[in-house]
């Protein structure tokens, strides 16, 4: 069951990192900037709720992080295999 949560959480990761975009002013070396946001997503790939389980220095690049989620929505349903109804994951950004 592990296999298959990681390989979902890599599909999620794809879709919110194809929309995470940061301006040059946010590229490397900033220290700081890491920020955790949780979505709880529904059996039909719709997030029901998402928050900050931890924000950066900086509240415009938790703004920019919060936003490449909700553009990334829906996300892919959840497998099958998974008994339950929602499932809760924690995305970690930071300046690549």
């Amino acid at each position: 069951m592990d296999l298959k949560l990681n390989e979902y959480y890599r599909l999620i990761w794809s879709r919110i990192k194809t929309q995470w975009t940061l301006p040059e002013d946010f590229q490397k070396g900033r220290v700081g900037l890491e920020t955790i946001i949780v979505i709880v997503i529904e059996r039909d790939g719709k997030v029901q709720k998402s928050w900050f389980e931890k924000r950066s220095i900086n509240t415009r690049y938790d703004q920019m992080a919060m936003r490449a989620i909700k553009k990334a929505e829906p996300f892919p349903p959840v497998p099958k295999e998974f008994s339950d109804n929602l499932v809760e994951i924690a995305i970690r950004f930071y300046p690549e």
